[in-house]
Formats: structure tokens, sequence, C-alpha cells
């Protein structure tokens, strides 16, 4: 027994280090660690699933073919002729169903499927931050892809997020439907606008959406109508009291 429990201590001091590691992704913002870390996982489960080897051989195969497809992606002037390639009529959003992205995917449902299986602290803290490690890897993915297929977005979200800070979100108008956005214009780009609709939140417009003559200056207090995907209005934002602007950038 005493045996048992060194192993089982060496393995949860093991296990704290590799989740250390795991939840230090985010911050790292980089896919290919996060797809290594995440080989780092399958094999303490070929570990602990002697049983499921076979399984967990074919997640490490396709961990391999979504490196390839990071590095594809990496070398964005030949990814995004490929894209153009394929995509004969162009794209106005970032095509899904990447290897690295499917990936992932099967990766998350493999974990859900077996949650019942991490039963200890540690395990339970293992579970959560390999999720969150999958996640960050996406997430960058992504982040590459659009700086690949459409880096003048990209530009323009780098550009708001510095505006917004950390805890600030970038987003891009709604493709469908009606909507509206209100706000300060605070800062126009090459290509786009970008305008702050509330405290942490910024959206980006893209300069070419806009009627002729209709292109927004910085300091422009703003309402921008979307109707499909298409800006229908815009309009100066009726002036706020001093106390309904501080509510607005409170929320």
């Amino acid at each position: 027994m005493a045996a048992s429990n060194e192993e089982r201590e060496e393995f949860n001091n093991a296990l704290k280090v590799l989740t250390e590691q795991l939840r230090e992704s985010s911050s790292i913002q980089d896919a290919f660690y996060s797809i290594n870390l995440e080989r780092q996982c399958i094999a303490v489960e070929q570990i602990l699933r002697p049983d499921k080897l076979g399984e967990l051989n074919q997640q490490l195969l396709k961990s391999s073919a979504a490196e390839q497809g990071l590095r594809f992606v990496v070398d964005a002037g030949a990814y995004k002729a490929q894209i153009e390639k394929v995509f004969i009529n162009g794209i106005t959003e970032l095509p899904s169903g990447e290897p690295y992205e499917t990936f992932v995917s099967a990766q998350k449902r493999h974990l859900e499927a077996s949650k019942k299986n991490f039963r200890t602290p540690e395990e339970v803290d293992f579970f959560n931050a390999r999720m969150s490690n999958l996640s960050a890897g996406v997430r960058n993915f992504k982040e590459l892809q659009e700086g690949a297929v459409f880096p003048d977005r990209a530009a323009a979200k780098a550009e708001a997020r510095k505006l917004v800070g950390e805890d600030g979100q970038v987003y891009r108008p709604n493709p469908k439907g009606e909507y509206s956005y209100k706000g300060e214009i605070l800062a126009v780009t090459e290509t786009h606008a970008i305008q702050r609709t509330s405290k942490n939140a910024v959206y980006i417009h893209e300069l070419k959406d806009f009627p002729d003559g209709k292109a927004p200056s910085a300091g422009d207090t703003l309402t921008i109508r979307y109707s499909q995907a298409r800006i229908e209005t815009i309009e100066p934002a009726k002036s706020q009291s001093p106390t309904e602007k501080q509510k607005d950038l409170g929320r």
C-alpha cells in the first residue's frame, strides 16, 4: 500500500505540473504550444487507460494532421492563395472546419464524455485546464487564420484592442438581421472605423460598407444601422447628459 501511495503522490505531482502549463497556455497564445500540451495529456491517458490505446493513438495521429494544417495557415501567403482558389466567388467570413478546429472539437467531446472519470481534485483541475488549453489553441488558430485571409480586418482588431484595453471585447457587426450600433468613433484606420458602444466593447466597421461621402471621423458619435450586412443609415446619435453617458460607459 505504501508503494501505491507513493506512486499516486508522484502521479499527482506530475499532473499538477502539467496542469499549470495548461493554465499558462491562454497567456502564451501559441497554437503550436497548445497542441503539444494536448499530446502530453493524451500520453498521460495512455498510461491510465491502456484499454483505450488504439483510440488514443488515433487522437495523436489527428493531432499531427492538425499541426500540418496550422503550419499551412502560418504560411499566410500560400494559405490565402489556396482559399481564393477554392472559394471562387470570394468569402466574407472565415471558413470553418480546418483540421485544427476539427481536432479540438473532437478532443473536447472526448473529454466531456470521460468527465466522470476525473474524480480527485487534481484530476478535476487537470480536466478544466485541459479544456482551457484547447480553447486557447483554437482561439489563436482563428487569429492566425484571420490574419492570413483578412489581414486588414486583423490589423483593425489589433488596433481596437489597444483602445479598449485587456478587459475589453472587439466585435464585428452581425451579418444577419437588422442591428444598430451607437457610440463614439474612437479611431479610423485605412480600412475600418472603430466605434465604442459601451465601456468594454467596441465594434469595427469596414469603411467600404459606408455610403459615398458618409465615411465617419474620429470623435463622431453615431448610430449606424445595418440590415442584412449592409449599412442602411448613419445618423448623429442623440446627445446624452453626463449622467446618461456615464451610465452607458459603465455597462
